[in-house]
């Protein structure tokens, strides 16, 4: 179910699970949610490529150049 649901690999739940003693869980904790906003940061980087790409070949093409 985490694995499903929060998207941790099997040694960052077994981290959670065993708790403090045995290593940093709210680091891999927090670094885990971090993930997404992360991701989602490139792609909106990414998305703006094709309109760049858009209006790069309208500036081009209106300056009569190929």
């Amino acid at each position: 179910m985490l694995q499903d649901k929060v998207l941790l690999s099997r040694d960052e739940i077994a981290l959670v699970l065993r708790g403090p003693e045995d290593g940093d869980w709210r680091t891999a904790a927090r670094d885990r949610i971090a993930e997404p906003a992360e991701q989602q940061r490139k792609l909106a980087i990414a998305e703006t490529f094709p309109s760049l790409r858009d209006y790069t070949d309208r500036v081009l093409a209106a300056a009569g150049k190929p």
